[in-house]
């Protein structure tokens, strides 16, 4: 491998973490937008397990949701209650169906935020990881070409170790300041 080959690789590496950096901002923004525009949730909605990630369908949920409701509602703190009456259990499906309907618009309307806002941010930050990561093995795979050239790599991967494991990142800065001290800041 040559200098000139590993000269390739850092630049495409510099450049590809610089278009990161940049796209990283904008995809931040992009996540406090849509934080700040998607409609808050009601907390009977939680109240009742309507949350965000349930998938099935209306009538499935709708019976989830009653039998939520005369938990919470008629039975929680009274176990001796007797069976709810003919107009409990009406006002019981109102309630729900209710619910169900509310928590549907409220979900259409966070969906077309998170469509309109966040979707595109993360698609273009998605690409700008692959991009930063591919350039990043290939220079970590290219043969450093002197000492300089080889802390550099050092100081990537003590980077990408302290990122994704906290608890070893004084380990991690310790091995790379012993690289540096015995290699010199070269």
């Amino acid at each position: 491998m040559t200098p000139d080959q590993w000269n390739a690789a850092l630049d495409n590496y510099r450049r590809e973490e610089a278009a990161y950096a940049n796209v990283a901002v904008e995809y931040e923004a992009a996540c406090r937008a849509y934080d700040s525009e998607r409609p808050d949730a009601p907390e009977e909605f939680t109240t009742y397990g309507l949350t965000d990630t349930i998938s099935i369908d209306r009538d499935e949920l709708i019976r989830r949701t009653e039998l939520r409701i005369v938990v919470n509602d008629y039975v929680e703190g009274n176990p001796d209650r007797e069976p709810l009456t003919a107009q409990e259990r009406g006002a019981v499906a109102v309630k729900a169906t209710r619910l169900v309907d509310a928590f549907a618009e409220w979900r259409q309307q966070a969906r077309e935020v998170e469509l309109r806002i966040y979707a595109p941010a993360e698609k273009k930050h998605d690409a700008a990881c692959d991009k930063i990561w591919e350039a990043r093995n290939k220079l970590l795979n290219t043969p450093a070409p002197d000492a300089q050239a080889m802390l550099f790599k050092v100081d990537i991967l003590a980077r990408l170790m302290s990122e994704s494991l906290e608890q070893d990142a004084p380990a991690v800065a310790l091995i790379r300041d012993d690289a540096h001290r015995l290699f010199g800041e070269a």
